[in-house]
């Protein structure tokens, strides 16, 4: 059986000689993984780049490991290769996506607020600003959430 996602890959490890284990955050707003046979191939190992917004065929068998295969899609990330600060950015939102959200849980928006953001960034020029909007968003939906107004007394608060 197969179905089709599309999503933002998150995190990207060697998994035997040839293969990769990758992990994705997809639309459906949950984070899928599996393997890629063939995945550090030459026409292969420039696709799976952490950051890069793909579409993925996913295969389910009985008792195996998800088997992935995937296309680039738009947005590219192009226009951000040179500056640093945005490459920088970018693996950072991955980071805190794949340390913060369990395989199969659902997040309601997290693709959203993150694509959201995303084509913001590559798109802008002052970005930092929503970089930080972002982190609070982040935050708030994993269950995070400060409120400032009833923590007005405490001295940490100001």
């Amino acid at each position: 059986m197969q179905k089709k996602y599309k999503g933002i890959l998150i995190n990207c490890k060697i998994y035997k000689e040839n293969d990769l284990f990758i992990k994705f955050l997809s639309e459906t707003d949950e984070i899928l993984s599996g393997i890629v046979y063939g995945g550090l191939s030459r026409k292969k190992k420039l696709i799976y780049q952490v950051g890069y917004y793909l579409e993925f065929n996913v295969s389910y068998k009985l008792n195996k490991p998800l088997s992935i295969n995937a296309e680039l899609i738009k947005p590219f990330i192009s226009p951000i290769i040179d500056n640093k600060y945005k490459l920088n950015c970018l693996i950072s939102i991955a980071a805190l996506i794949n340390l913060a959200i369990v395989e199969g849980q659902k997040i309601k928006n997290i693709y959203n607020i993150t694509d959201k953001f995303l084509l913001k960034m590559f798109n802008n020029k002052k970005w930092f600003k929503n970089y930080c909007i972002f982190l609070f968003e982040l935050l708030k939906m994993i269950g995070y959430e400060v409120n400032f107004t009833q923590n007005k007394n405490n001295i940490y608060f100001d």
